[in-house]
């Protein structure tokens, strides 16, 4: 994935101090949001680190059971077109998605067949699986 900005560790890395010291314009991150039960405060806080997305991509890997690559990207639509294409054979595909029915089409437009699974390991099985938010 391409770098942002936001990316704190090397932020503290390349300059000392802490990621508190700092004001991170990078997208308009609000630093005092409003709760998210469950998360960390920090989660809706700040971009991900570098450290974090790395940490992410192996919990979710773990957690998934997954047998392929994980990838953690800034915005789904261009990576699930594109991910569509590069499968040279379309099959199954299982959405795990907000209730919008973009990714269902653009899946449909490739000669893939989707659907939509609620729970985690409802991805098992299909030739592509998708988590999206």
């Amino acid at each position: 994935m391409r770098n942002h900005g936001g990316d704190m560790d090397w932020a503290v890395a390349q300059y000392g101090g802490g990621a508190g010291d700092r004001v991170d314009l990078s997208a308009g991150i609000n630093r005092s949001p409003h709760p998210i039960p469950g998360l960390p405060a920090e989660v809706g806080a700040t971009l991900p680190t570098q450290t974090a997305m790395c940490d992410w991509r192996v919990a979710a890997a773990k957690h998934c059971a997954a047998q392929a690559p994980v990838a953690i990207t800034a915005g789904a639509r261009s990576v699930v077109q594109k991910t569509l294409l590069l499968v040279s054979a379309p099959g199954l595909v299982r959405l795990m998605a907000p209730p919008c029915d973009e990714h269902a089409t653009v899946s449909r437009a490739s000669g893939w067949q989707p659907r939509r699974v609620a729970r985690l390991r409802h991805l098992a099985g299909a030739r592509l699986g998708f988590v999206l938010g």
